[in-house]
């Protein structure tokens, strides 16, 4: 007998990457799916137009203020009164998450953590910490994308029970992304980025945001790349909330003269051109202070570049050293530098038996479509607790 269609109430930021993959889940089930997000109506995602969402607001995202998290929370109330979810679906624990559990009114919650929005100690103050803890915890289940290291961090932190805890990828568009590989022309992205073919091409693409700070550690690194006669070329995202740290980069970019070696990405790319990124990329460079196995050090691996990471216990559950990554210490321009001299001179076959292992890796555990049985699942058993509540009509 089919599950049960479900009414799923989504909070996340419109631009949010993960959105498009849960909505064609969602799609994929049957599901009903209501939207409240942070950004003007689908601005820039004219990909989400095709899953039909119902959109409640049009919030402009800015600083974490009492009188958008009050009207968030007045907002989410009204909605929930008016279309009675089965679940509310939030992403990230930092705002919705916050918003989904005190807005839900009876309706079961599950919050999904995103990147390494669950470890306040690098980056938020006190109160943040008391609001994190408190969402964590009211919550009805909360979704990670990594392994067991996170799953132990969350239970010493913040008290809660492995049962809680869904440890389970929802992954990337795994066939989407070899459509797009087979269509791509990498000879003409690099005359689009005026990148030469003898140029050791490296992709840092996680944006300008205080959780990725040591992203200045990759400056100095690329100019000494250039002082071993590697002719380097690297593009950065420097679109993002963090404008102190972009002025930074680019500060840093313009000290050691590498204007020439540095292409800045600074609007929101189309996912296709994404891609295209990854296909001429020969190292993917991810510094994070915290995260999980994100979507970007995926599709790197999908595409055929080397990712370049940070060393975290996240990472580690999953990736292997020197067989699926290299990592790196971030706070060092030195281990940096080393590192990406070592991909720049690996040789062809140890690259290929890198390639080979991370597309079985992604294909095996990353495959959103395939994942999106086990996510069905797990909405289908938090809606069975929406039968011991009843939501007020008014």
């Amino acid at each position: 007998m089919p599950a049960p269609q479900l009414k799923i109430l989504y909070l996340t930021t419109i631009k949010e990457i993960h959105l498009n993959i849960l909505l064609d889940i969602c799609q994929r089930f049957g599901h009903e799916t209501h939207l409240i997000g942070g950004h003007p109506a689908f601005q820039g995602r004219d990909d989400l137009i095709r899953h039909g969402p119902s959109l409640w607001t049009r919030l402009r995202r800015k600083v974490y203020d009492d009188d958008r998290f009050l009207h968030s929370i007045n907002l989410t109330r009204r909605v929930v009164r008016k279309i009675k979810p089965d679940i509310i679906h939030a992403l990230g624990v930092d705002f919705w998450g916050t918003v989904a559990v005190k807005a839900a009114s009876g309706v079961p919650v599950m919050v999904s953590l995103l990147g390494g929005d669950y470890n306040h100690r690098s980056w938020w103050e006190d109160s943040r910490s008391d609001m994190i803890r408190e969402t964590l915890t009211q919550c009805n289940l909360v979704h990670t994308n990594s392994g067991p290291a996170l799953t132990r961090f969350l239970q010493e932190e913040y008290d809660l029970d492995a049962g809680k805890v869904l440890s389970m990828p929802w992954g990337i568009e795994y066939q989407k992304i070899v459509d797009i590989l087979e269509q791509v022309d990498p000879a003409q992205t690099r005359q689009h980025y005026g990148i030469k073919d003898d140029e050791f091409v490296i992709l840092a693409p996680r944006g300008m945001r205080d959780v990725f700070a040591n992203i200045l550690n990759l400056i100095p690194a690329v100019k000494r790349l250039t002082a071993e006669g590697i002719a380097v070329r690297a593009l950065i995202r420097t679109h993002g909330t963090d404008k102190e740290l972009q002025r930074q980069v680019q500060a840093q970019i313009t000290t050691h003269g590498l204007e020439d070696r540095f292409i800045s990405i600074k609007d929101f790319l189309p996912y296709e051109e994404i891609i295209s990124l990854h296909a001429i990329a020969d190292a993917m460079v991810s510094i994070a202070k915290n995260d999980q196995p994100a979507a970007v050090i995926l599709e790197t691996m999908r595409a055929g570049a080397v990712p370049v990471i940070s060393d975290l216990d996240v990472y580690r559950d999953v990736f292997e050293p020197d067989k699926n990554v290299v990592y790196i210490d971030d706070s060092s321009t030195e281990d940096i530098a080393q590192k990406l001299i070592q991909v720049a001179r690996m040789a062809a076959v140890d690259k290929a038996a890198m390639v080979q292992a991370n597309t079985k890796i992604v294909a095996e555990g990353y495959d959103s479509h395939r994942n999106g049985e086990k996510l069905n699942a797990a909405w289908q058993k938090l809606a069975k607790i929406r039968q011991q509540y009843a939501v007020p009509d008014s």
